[in-house]
Parts: structure tokens; sequence; C-alpha cells
């Protein structure tokens, strides 16, 4: 079949485009490459055409991409865009902006995929987050000295209290309390640092897939429902019945959600109760954590999410000061945005907001998100 037969003008355009055009079949096989394709992929037209897309799609890309392409042909979707890579025929990895619409010829539903080499731009954008880490690995030897110095120091004194002659029975008993207090603080203090260290070493490293934030919210509620009982905490969940998906980290996204929640269950009295939502509103998932504890004073709101932050007047503190400065960093990962809505007496909620792969109509079908 001549996908072109009826339309030279597409034809030209198509073999003299500057970006790479390659059209394929529902067996995502190649039919068509034009010369900025193969340049880019380093495969003759011949060689392209005894080849599938998958077949040039690095490993940790696949499953995205299949998906994706699944959906132009099944119906449920006309176009999508992603950042992706292929390997050449070199063997080099090439970073490109790939755009898939569907293309149809008399009965037949083909995609049409147009292609943008970025390796350049992710190049320059490693070599800005290497940067980034050799900084936060100054920082982290900073944030030691700043966190565990005073804490060791007063274990220190503790101890020299203890070898004492004078010390009786009671004093040794009650220092020994507040020993092991501070140790368990510190240990506490120690293990955050490292979770929040460890998340941005490896940020660059990890692969961002598919996720539904519903399934997740649940699973990680379910798993706090003990910690919220253990101090008569109620938990009420509303969650969106269809699934609201995003393009993240899953685990970093449940750390995100068990952070916000275990603020809530710390800062609310007994017997008090912890609202979560999770719902879609336009083309953003929406998390929503709510207690009605002290309240945050609106002067310090601005000031809670930076690293170290430990509270002030309105009640709400943090031990390590790295709790919500955590939950920011995954947020920033997820390009979306988290806010904090409060007044001294009135409870908080925070409100994260992290752009949708797809929406969800009220009766269950995909709607394409707008470009």
């Amino acid at each position: 079949m001549d996908i072109f037969a009826n339309n030279k003008a597409f034809k030209l355009a198509f073999e003299q485009a500057p970006i790479g055009m390659a059209i394929a079949g529902p067996d995502f096989r190649f039919l068509k490459a034009n010369d900025t394709f193969c340049r880019l992929t380093g495969y003759s037209e011949k060689e392209l055409l005894q080849r599938t897309f998958v077949d040039i799609t690095h490993p940790d890309d696949v499953e995205i991409d299949v998906s994706k392409a699944e959906e132009i042909f099944l119906g449920t979707s006309d176009c999508y865009q992603l950042e992706t890579r292929y390997i050449r025929k070199d063997g080099r990895t090439v970073w490109i902006v790939l755009t898939v619409t569907t293309l149809a010829v008399e009965d037949k539903v083909f995609s049409l995929g147009m292609v943008m080499d970025i390796s350049e731009r992710k190049r320059k954008e490693l070599s800005h987050r290497q940067s980034l880490l050799q900084q936060q690995q100054e920082d982290f030897v900073a944030m030691l000295n700043h966190d565990l110095r005073v804490p060791m120091l007063g274990c220190n004194r503790i101890l020299e209290l203890l070898c004492e002659d004078n010390v009786t029975s009671e004093e040794q008993k009650r220092l020994l309390h507040q020993l092991l207090k501070s140790n368990r603080e510190l240990t506490a203090k120690m293990q955050k640092i490292l979770k929040v260290y460890k998340f941005e070493e490896e940020l660059s490293r990890r692969t961002w897939k598919e996720v539904n934030a519903c399934d997740v919210a649940r699973q990680t509620i379910c798993r706090m429902r003990a910690q919220a009982q253990a101090k008569q905490i109620e938990i009420a969940a509303t969650i969106a019945e269809n699934p609201i998906v995003i393009r993240g980290d899953g685990i970093s996204f449940q750390e995100l959600i068990s952070n916000l929640i275990d603020n809530a269950i710390k800062f609310s009295e007994p017997q008090a109760r912890v609202e979560i939502k999770v719902e879609q509103c336009d083309n953003e998932m929406v998390l929503s954590v709510s207690d009605y504890g002290a309240g945050i004073n609106p002067s310090l709101q601005n000031l809670m999410f930076a690293r170290l932050w430990q509270g002030g007047e309105g009640g709400y503190s943090s031990s390590t000061g790295l709790g919500l400065y955590f939950c920011k960093k995954i947020v920033d990962a997820h390009n979306g945005v988290i806010q904090c809505q409060s007044a001294p007496g009135e409870g908080s909620t925070f409100v994260v907001k992290i752009p949708l792969i797809q929406a969800v109509t009220a009766d269950g079908r995909k709607k394409r998100r707008p470009r």
C-alpha cells in the first residue's frame, strides 16, 4: 500500500522535513522513514523497515512508549508526546522529543512519529545536576555538623555525669533514660538526613513511569492506619474511583503521602480526625492532607519547606527540620507544587498538585491531556 499515493504534498513535506519523521503500522514495524530520521538513528531506511520502533528504543523506555502507541491504534488517544531515548545503530544513546499522532489512510490507521534530537540539552541538564550534587555533598557535611554536633555533646555530658562518684541510683536511672531518648532522636535525625541525601543523589538515575496516584494513596493509608489508631486518630479518606495517572516514581510518591499523614497524626490531639483526599482537578492530580491541630502562623508558612526549619509559634514543629523539605523535593521532582493552608487554632491542610499524564472523564474514558 502506497501511503503517499493520494497526497503528494504530504510526501514532499515528509521527505524534506528538518525533523525526523517515521510511519509505523499496528505491529509497530516501520513503513517509512525520512532522511533526518535515518541520520538520527544511524540506520538506512531499508534497515529500519526490517525493524519495529521497540527495537531502537532504550529498554527502560519501552514500556511507556508501547502503552502510548497502543492507545493510538486502539483509538483511545490520537496524539502523545514524551521525552525518550533511542539506541543508534552504533550503540550510542540519543535523547529525543517524540511526538506521535494518528495517520489515517483509507480505512487503515498508522502512527506518524516526529522526533527532535535533545541530547545536547540533556547533557547540559546532567552537567547542571552534577554541579548541584557536588553542592549537595558539601551541604550534607555542613548538615551533619549542624544537626549532630550539639546532640553528641549532650550525650557526652550525660556520660560524664554518670561517671561521677556521687550520682545516686535514682539519678543514674534518670540520666540513662535521658541518654536513651537523645540517642533515639539522634538515630531518627540521621536516618532522615540520609534519606534526603540519598533521594537527591539518586534523582537523576531514577526511571519515571506511569503511577496511579489513587492506588498508591490507598496502599499508604492502609499501612498508616495502625499508627493513627495507636493515638486514637480517625483517618477519613476520599479517593477518586477512576485512575489518576501521573508520571513519576511510585516509591517517592508513597513517601510523600506517608510524610504528610505522619505530620498530621503527630500534630493532632487524641480522638481527632485526619482527612486525605485524592482527586482530579482539570489536568492535575490534587492530594490534600488535613488535620485539626494547632495550626501554623501565616508568617511561618513560606519558611516551613526550607531545610532545617524546625517550627516556631503555632505548635507545628519538626524534630529534624527535614520532613517538609523532603516533601517539597519529591513534589519538585514531579514538576508539581506543594502549599500549606493554615491558621493558628484552625488546623492545617497541605495541598499537592502534580500534572497528569492523562485525564479521565466521569464515565471512565481516557481524555487526552492538552499540549
